[in-house]
């Protein structure tokens, strides 16, 4: 097991290092951003919605405050060096915790086959290592959660000390106060400690002390973030459910996340995945994997706006109960034959998704940042790339304006200019007789603007593609349509 451990680890923090960006938004604007304007670096007004309603858990935001703060302090300044940084702190956090769950929960199998199995599919499934290492609410609120699980003895009755239990309880409210709806997990623990395990009072009262120690810290946060005594999980569930905003970026019916797994997840073992979570439930009432999961994944099949990072807190448990209902039923020697294919095609997976960006447009940023030497730097129209436009929050009237602005990644005293056209590019460049950078969204850029500048006399030369030009003959379908976010050129341009 000790080579799986070091394999494991070492993807886990390469993943890290490749892996810049989010998955979702909310990784960058609700961490990074608010950070961001706590270091005095962005105003209010260009923040999410959130901010003005004091919403936001700020837990991680005072650890991304304190960790850029002594990076600064030592003169490093770079955002990508920082949230490098970052990835490698969840990595190395979302390991221990799946190590310690891991190790826990491999002595319920009865062969050494399904312990392979659980290992294999804990630490290399093809999606583990990139959602392990994104510093974000899902990954926090499992991580704690996982370590609350882990150092809680739940057979037998050993005698514990009592920090222990205090530790436990610490434990489940960093997970509340770095997700909250992390809350139905920590519900169903907490029914299962007093119904299944009938814990001492002392016991309750010590877990509950702990937890509400981390509730301390949270209230903490937010006041040193909101500059005001404020329950940001109050007004979480109050604006999401009771004013129902959360509806406002889309709803879904009750069958989402069972029928889009399987899709989602991956065909050869996203197939297996409802049907053995349910089997599990049936077979083993009584186990703590069951009360947790089951209201967690029922609130948010209630819940009308879904999406499929929500029940990435769940994902940590899925190689558990698998493998416990195909050992269960002697599934895992019927099913050899898929040995092979499944981790052919799970290990492709698995490097593609640990060797890629997770967002796009880091190129872009990173090129402009590094690269740009306080050079203007224009756009068309509305391409800009730091901006993120949000079709749905775009419509809703308690989000003014139609996009985000990730000014995380701008030079001190940049500004990208938005320009009409390529003829107001050329009176621009005409004015300051510098050489500029002209950032298009396009894969045509040799199309749509190279003639018209050749025409004008306006110097060009193209420095960064977010692909490299070879992939044109491949737009089968125009995949990389001009559309596509993640598809940009960067050109050199002098009159």
């Amino acid at each position: 097991m000790r080579q799986i451990y070091l394999i494991a680890f070492i993807l886990f923090i390469f993943t890290a290092f490749m892996s810049a960006g989010f998955f979702h938004e909310d990784e960058h604007f609700q961490l990074l951003e608010f950070a961001n304007y706590k270091m005095g670096n962005v105003q209010s007004a260009d923040l999410p919605w959130e901010f003005e309603q004091q919403m936001r858990p700020t837990f991680q935001v005072g650890i991304v405050y304190l960790v850029f703060s002594a990076m600064k302090s030592i003169g490093i300044f770079d955002p990508f060096t920082m949230t490098t940084i970052l990835r490698i702190m969840a990595a190395c956090l979302s390991f221990f915790a799946l190590y310690k769950f891991f190790h826990k929960y491999k002595t319920e199998f009865s062969n050494q086959t399904a312990v392979k199995w659980f290992a294999g599919l804990s630490f290399f499934l093809w999606y583990v290592p990139f959602i392990s290492v994104r510093f974000s609410s899902e990954s926090f609120g499992v991580i704690f959660m996982l370590l609350a699980i882990a150092y809680y003895h739940t057979t037998g009755h050993k005698k514990t000390s009592p920090l222990n239990y205090l530790m436990i309880g610490l434990f489940l409210g960093l997970s509340f106060i770095s997700r909250y709806q992390m809350g139905f997990m920590i519900l169903g623990m907490g029914l299962w400690v007093l119904i299944i395990r009938r814990e001492s009072i002392k016991t309750i009262v010590l877990m509950f002390l702990g937890f509400l120690m981390s509730i301390g810290i949270g209230i903490l946060c937010d006041y040193w973030f909101y500059g005001n005594w404020v329950v940001s999980a109050y007004n979480y569930f109050y604006q999401n459910l009771v004013e129902n905003k959360a509806a406002g970026f889309g709803t879904s019916p009750f069958w989402f996340y069972t029928m889009n797994t399987p899709l989602f997840v991956f065909p050869l073992f996203g197939l297996v995945i409802v049907p053995c979570v349910i089997a599990f439930f049936i077979k083993y009432p009584r186990h703590l994997v069951t009360w947790l999961l089951i209201p967690f994944l029922l609130i948010h099949h209630f819940i009308g706006h879904k999406e499929m990072r929500f029940l990435f807190p769940v994902a940590p448990f899925l190689p558990f109960v698998i493998i416990m209902v195909l050992e269960k039923w002697n599934w895992i020697k019927k099913l050899r034959f898929l040995k092979y294919p499944f981790w052919v095609l799970n290990i492709l997976f698995l490097l593609i998704m640990s060797c890629k960006p997770a967002y796009d447009n880091l190129g872009v940023f990173k090129y402009l940042y590094r690269k740009a030497e306080n050079r203007p730097v224009y756009f068309i129209g509305d391409q800009n790339p730091f901006r993120m436009w949000i079709p749905e929050i775009a419509k809703q009237p308690y989000r003014p304006g139609v996009d985000l602005t990730m000014h995380f990644y701008y030079q001190p005293g940049f500004y990208p200019h938005a320009v009409k056209n390529i003829g107001v590019l050329d009176s621009s460049l005409t004015v300051n007789h510098q050489t500029s950078l002209f950032v298009t969204r396009t894969t045509s850029y040799h199309d749509l603007y190279e003639p018209e500048m050749t025409k004008l006399g306006i110097e060009h030369k193209v420095v960064y593609n977010t692909y490299h030009s070879y992939f044109k003959s491949l737009n089968l379908g125009n995949w990389m349509s001009a559309q596509d976010v993640g598809v940009w050129t960067i050109v050199e341009v002098k009159h």
